[in-house]
């Protein structure tokens, strides 16, 4: 007999009974900002397409196929909805309404790091889905931190002893705790 495997819905902070997979959710951003860069590497006018492919034009492409992820999943409750961590401080504020001048939608890897990755290969024409795949299962993380955490934290940069791999590291050096902001429901 085969076993299916099932996404059970489970609730997101009581908000909503659609089910988060982390795998899913990378896959499916993914595929669409593969898709999106292929797109914008055949902008002919070369100062549009270097906007479009740079850093900043693929940083709001993620966020905004985030934001759609989650609106098209029932998930979406406003951006801090869509951190996969948040600080007790952040946790909070939001609990006492005082949320869009104190939090900081902040990547736990600076996104710079990966998303410049993404650029230089998409420009070199030797981009491809699973690429993109790699770096954002590996290192996109969000969390909400307040003013304050964020100030803690290197803004560009992870320190030099980063071994590469710990996307929490900056976050643990600086000594911010943090906790998951949504259930989890994986495959089995």
């Amino acid at each position: 007999m085969v076993e299916a495997k099932i996404n059970v819905p489970v609730l997101n902070n009581g908000t909503s009974s659609s089910a988060f997979n982390r795998e899913e959710y990378i896959r499916h951003l993914s595929k669409n900002l593969f898709e999106v860069l292929m797109l914008k590497r055949e902008i002919p006018d070369d100062f549009l397409r270097k906007y479009h492919l740079s850093s900043k034009g693929i940083g709001d492409d993620l966020y905004f196929l985030t934001e759609s992820y989650f609106r098209q999943k029932g998930l979406f409750k406003g951006k801090h909805s869509m951190s996969d961590y948040i600080t007790p401080n952040a946790m909070k504020a939001i609990e006492s309404g005082i949320v869009s001048k104190n939090l900081i939608y902040e990547h736990m890897v600076p996104k710079n790091l990966y998303i410049k990755q993404i650029s230089e290969i998409t420009l070199a024409g030797q981009l491809t889905e699973e690429f993109i795949y790699d770096l954002l299962i590996k290192y996109y993380f969000v969390c909400s931190v307040t003013k304050e955490e964020d100030e803690k934290l290197p803004s560009i940069k992870m320190a030099d002893d980063w071994d590469g791999i710990n996307p929490f590291y900056r976050y643990e050096k600086a000594g911010i705790e943090f906790l998951p902001n949504r259930k989890e429901v994986t495959s089995e």
